[in-house]
């Protein structure tokens, strides 16, 4: 026979059974929520764990690469900063991987998180290394070498070719971007001295090029405009110098109505260079009025990739 007081125990460990049993759940309920935040945090993906390839250099000056992340990443984002003219480009993967493979099947067609193509406008912008991290305070001592200057590169395969001109890649290499920067910059006097630097600037002649001086021809036409730099050219530069130097000058002249010449000066070996470009001879090399390329951002587009700038 139950007795009151048997009962009352019975239903008192039954109430502490309940909540010792909700109490574990709290607690299990917490423990797998935390778990499933932490997994889900994004980290950094090791060096090791990354895959450099392809790195070539095409014919306009920009560099190209593709970076692939281990199967065992689930790979999420990637981002890429610039300091002191270095670029350091990092993947991010969760801390666990769920699913035990990559993301996603890729496709050279395709742009991934888990493998990814690159493009780097490293001419105009003063850029000399680029690197991989997973460094919180990135340096060269805790990150990977993916190209600097004078790195001897492989021949840009046609694959590579076609796909920068198709589809876009990861960096600093924004189709129309310079373009229409430049048409903003358009200058109808090259008398107005700070339309000129606007113009300059937005090229980066001094960043790739070197400081420099310059002066004005504009009592008389034809109007010209020289580039005077300071630094010393070795002769075994001097050929590209020019080259470079002279695809400016085009878009100097072009978007610069009543500017007729672009000379420059820079000290060698020998003593000073002189070079010079005039309208006539810009309208020659590119097989079209040089002043019609003002004339949109498509139309600068097109002056841009006949000078090989983009």
């Amino acid at each position: 026979m139950k007795t009151k007081g048997n009962t009352d125990n019975l239903k008192n460990t039954k109430d502490r059974l309940l909540l010792f049993g909700l109490i574990l759940a709290g607690i299990i309920f917490i423990a797998v929520l935390n778990f499933i935040v932490y997994a889900n945090l994004d980290e950094a993906v090791a060096s090791d764990k990354v895959i450099i390839s392809n790195v070539s250099e095409l014919e306009n000056g920009k560099i190209f690469f593709t970076l692939e992340s281990d199967d065992t990443v689930y790979a999420k984002d990637c981002k890429w900063q610039e300091k002191n003219q270095e670029i350091y480009i990092t993947i991010y993967a969760s801390r666990y991987n769920f699913f035990g493979k990559k993301n996603m099947k890729y496709d050279f067609g395709m742009n991934t998180v888990a493998k990814n193509n690159w493009l780097f406008q490293v001419r105009n912008n003063g850029i000399t290394k680029i690197y991989y991290t997973n460094a919180k305070r990135p340096t060269e001592h805790n990150s990977q070498l993916i190209w600097e200057q004078d790195m001897n590169l492989t021949k840009v395969s046609d694959e590579v070719r076609t796909y920068v001109k198709t589809y876009p890649c990861y960096g600093n290499d924004i189709p129309g971007m310079l373009a229409e920067q430049l048409f903003e910059a358009k200058n109808p006097y090259i008398g107005d001295m700070q339309a000129n630097n606007r113009l300059a600037s937005v090229i980066n002649i001094k960043k790739y090029l070197g400081d420099y001086k310059v002066s004005l021809q504009t009592k008389e036409e034809p109007y010209g405009w020289t580039f005077e730099f300071i630094d010393k050219v070795e002769q075994f530069n001097q050929k590209e110098f020019n080259e470079t130097m002279r695809n400016y000058a085009y878009v100097l002249i072009a978007l610069t109505d009543n500017l007729s010449q672009v000379s420059w000066t820079y000290p060698s070996e020998d003593g000073q260079e002189k070079q010079h470009v005039s309208a006539k001879e810009a309208t020659k090399a590119l097989e079209k009025e040089i002043k019609s390329y003002s004339k949109s951002t498509i139309a600068i587009q097109e002056l841009l990739y006949k000078t090989g700038i983009e």
